[in-house]
């Protein structure tokens, strides 16, 4: 019974505290966290609730002595080290806080997950060539080299390394292509930043694959938003082919150009679709915006 209560007062206790910190009331909340503590030193729970209020209040100096005693306790324990950077880097310290953020690769049973972890505190912080060295390692030594890629195409795009962000981006549809949707989603949520769209036309061009359709579709994507559309028309007839989709992409690629008011250049796509796929179950859908791509460019035309 006795032990029950205790449990209760505890779960009580943690309740009221994360409600004081909710509301901003860091000072009552860390009175309750700190009693908690005492009781048992070693739970994490505690420690990382005394990391966040420590950390709202500027109480640094406390804030260390704890993280320091738990990795005497518990050398191993990676998200401790991450945190006692992150302190030293708010401490105004950022040469002692990469001399801890680096201690725990300098063992020899290193996970390379643990580039991840502590990459994510420094990022927290905006070191960020810290965390791209850390993202850069853990790629070199990790099985799931692809995660990393897109850490560092993040990275590198809030840097404004556009180049290297391309490069990344390359690695990843190189290695598996199946991630074209989502690398496209990533791309495009930048490209309208001074000097993305020209750094990534000019490396995806570079490393791009004919074999591998997923560079064509983010090349074309690219071309277009660069208005190459003559570019894009010429890949999108590459990827029609090659799929066998009986002019779909061209079909889509046409309702843009037509959406673009690039009126000429739709009504002769929709009519290379007639020509090339006769039997085409678009083809109804084709002629029709061939006839409507015609009379909006004479009715330009003509005003």
């Amino acid at each position: 019974v006795f032990s029950l209560q205790a449990q209760q007062r505890t779960e009580q206790k943690i309740a009221l505290a994360q409600s004081y910190e909710q509301i901003g009331d860091y000072n009552s909340a860390v009175k309750l966290y700190e009693e908690l503590y005492q009781t048992e030193p070693g739970n994490s729970l505690y420690i990382n609730a005394l990391y966040r209020v420590y950390t709202q209040l500027k109480n640094y100096a406390a804030l260390v002595n704890i993280l320091d005693e738990k990795i005497k306790q518990n050398p191993d324990d990676i998200e401790t080290y991450g945190m006692l950077g992150s302190t030293y880097y708010l401490m105004g310290n950022e040469e002692k806080a990469v001399e801890v953020w680096k201690k725990p690769f300098q063992s020899g049973n290193k996970n390379s997950m643990f580039y991840r972890v502590i990459g994510n505190y420094a990022l927290e912080r905006r070191a960020f060539e810290v965390a791209i060295d850390l993202y850069e390692q853990g790629k070199n030594s990790s099985e799931d080299k692809i995660l990393y890629s897109f850490d560092l195409a993040r990275l590198y795009s809030l840097t404004m390394q556009f180049e290297k962000a391309a490069q990344e981006y390359c690695y990843i549809l190189s290695n598996q292509p199946s991630q074209q949707q989502v690398v496209e989603a990533h791309v495009f949520e930048n490209i309208n930043r001074p000097g993305v769209l020209d750094a990534f036309v000019k490396v995806i061009e570079d490393c791009s694959d004919n074999n591998n359709l997923s560079f064509s579709f983010l090349l074309a994507r690219l071309y277009s938003e660069k208005k190459s559309y003559q570019k894009a028309y010429e890949i999108y007839l590459y990827i029609d082919e090659v799929q066998s989709s009986k002019g779909r992409d061209l079909y889509n690629f046409a309702r843009q150009m037509f959406a673009e008011k690039e009126y000429k250049l739709s009504a002769e796509v929709y009519k290379k679709i007639s020509e090339l796929y006769p039997e085409s179950p678009i083809i109804s859908q084709a002629s029709l915006g061939y006839a409507r791509s015609l009379e909006a460019s004479l009715l330009e035309g003509y005003e």
